[in-house]
């Protein structure tokens, strides 16, 4: 607090002054409207371009942070009202309650359900990989010439086409050496199809075709039980239409045996009459990929499209950056040049983004479930888990993108931190903002000394809210994550 003290008691003293000189606002009426916040990740505040971009960096940082927790708190939420906990226990915002509920109203469902539930893992077969985390090196760039260019710097950069030093794992071009893994990203033509390996989803469309994933346009499932879209086949009870030959071609209002189409667009695990769209576990993509089209590669000669390097980068990094990502000077005579890297750096790793992670749970269902008699309530289980498996994905996401904010990244896969995270470097860089301001570092207009000074208070208020927000997230992801093992 001692730094905060210093910078509070030097920005007001070079205000007093100024007003003591008179007219201060009448000699900056543009400066002297409404100020901005650091919160909404205002781009001017004091005028002085590595007090703005430490603001900057804050209020990116903040807004990234609530938004994940604002993500996690909508996946519990889903979750708790697709297992059945109460209305009322899943209002407000999320707290540890909250997910204790829902953590034990899924491991109750689950533990009923699957044959082994009781045992410590839920009876459930996990198949994970973990999201992989980078920053975009474009904010990084455009962070600097910002920065610069508020310094009084020509600013030339050019997202996109400069090269960063990547301090962790690259995910993109690299000049100089890879060490990690080589690939290619080749083109993907007009129809999609893709002659490598499809990461994303893969669409085929029908009609009758086998389908393990979303269907479109009507799916036929085998079925001796209750259908709720057309029985085609024999009908217990009353059936809406019946074919030529006898058979039930509508609605069964009792027991269908035979095949059940749903038109809607649901799950199928048979044949599908319209565009089935599924993840490829082998990434061979027999229809249209949505996603990237990559072929691993030995040399550069055997790319038709962009080189890219998973891994360590001797050289200059684009694309992404697992870690901080340093950008050169927009303007190599720049002297604020030193000044607007470690903001312009933490910024771009406050916008860190995490692909999702791949999923896989398998189990298998408890005889109180099977049989003609149960049809309804495994149909119902099944649903659930499918919802249990988009959420975790997208609460794993989370995790990863909060851990990398806050604790930093680990990017060599060891479990240790390789490189700290941006609050880290944030809190480093305005602790030492009070000798800065005593030796006279900042240019901060008279007109703008209230604004800065209410933006320098904002920040411990932002950091309490930052940690808040992580506690709740992180803690609370752990505590889901353990349901498969994690």
């Amino acid at each position: 607090m001692k730094s905060i003290k210093h910078v509070l008691a030097v920005l007001v003293a070079i205000g007093l002054a100024g007003l003591m000189m008179g007219g201060a606002c009448e000699d900056a009426a543009a400066v002297c409207g409404p100020c901005g916040k650091v919160a909404y990740g205002d781009a001017t505040i004091s005028g002085d371009a590595r007090l703005d971009g430490l603001f900057k960096a804050f209020g990116t940082l903040s807004m990234r942070t609530s938004s994940i927790r604002a993500d996690f708190g909508a996946n519990v939420k889903a979750l708790g009202k697709a297992f059945g906990v109460a209305e009322a226990d899943l209002e407000g915002e999320v707290t540890a309650e909250m997910v204790a509920t829902v953590k034990a109203a899924v491991k109750a469902e689950i533990s009923s359900a699957v044959k082994g539930g009781a045992d410590a893992d839920l009876g459930l077969e996990v198949v994970y990989e973990p999201p992989k985390c980078s920053a975009d090196i474009n904010v990084a760039v455009e962070a600097q010439a910002s920065c610069e260019a508020k310094a009084g710097c020509s600013a030339e950069c050019t997202p996109g086409e400069v090269k960063v030093e990547c301090e962790g794992s690259c995910s993109g071009s690299c000049e100089g050496g890879c060490d990690g893994e080589l690939k290619c990203e080749a083109e993907i033509s007009a129809e999609g199809k893709c002659e490598a390996s499809c990461e994303g989803s893969c669409e085929l469309s029908g009609p009758s075709i086998e389908c393990e994933g979303m269907c479109t346009g009507g799916c036929e499932t085998e079925i001796n039980g209750e259908c709720n879209g057309t029985c085609k086949g024999e009908c217990s009870g009353t059936c809406s239409f019946e074919n030529s030959s006898g058979e039930c071609a509508g609605e069964c209002s009792g027991t269908c045996e035979g095949t059940c189409e749903v038109q809607v667009e649901a799950k199928c695990e048979g044949t599908c009459n319209g565009k089935c769209e599924y993840t490829p576990a082998d990434g061979n993509c027999e229809g249209s990929c949505k996603g990237e089209c990559t072929m691993e590669v030995e040399a550069e000669a055997d790319c038709e499209g962009e080189l890219k390097c998973e891994g360590k980068c001797t050289g200059s990094c684009s694309g992404g950056c697992e870690g901080s990502a340093t950008p050169p000077s927009c303007d190599a005579k720049c002297d604020a040049s030193a000044d607007c890297q470690a903001s312009a750096s933490a910024q771009a790793s406050a916008e860190v983004k995490c692909t999702p992670p791949s999923l896989e749970v398998g189990f298998q269902l408890d005889a109180s479930l099977e049989g003609a008699a149960n049809a309804r309530a495994r149909a119902e289980f099944l649903a659930k888990m499918e919802v249990f498996k988009v959420r975790m994905i997208a609460i794993l996401k989370g995790l990863a993108e909060m851990k990398g904010l806050v604790t930093g990244f680990d990017t060599d896969g060891d479990g240790t931190v390789d490189v700290e995270g941006p609050l880290i470097t944030l809190k480093k860089e305005f602790a030492g903002l009070g000798e800065d301001a005593l030796t006279g570092k900042f240019d901060v207009s008279t007109g703008l000394i209230p604004c800065t000074i209410d933006a320098i208070g904002e920040i411990p208020v932002l950091v309490t809210s930052i940690t808040a927000d992580t506690k709740v997230t992180i803690e609370g992801s752990v505590s889901l994550v353990a349901i498969i093992g994690g």
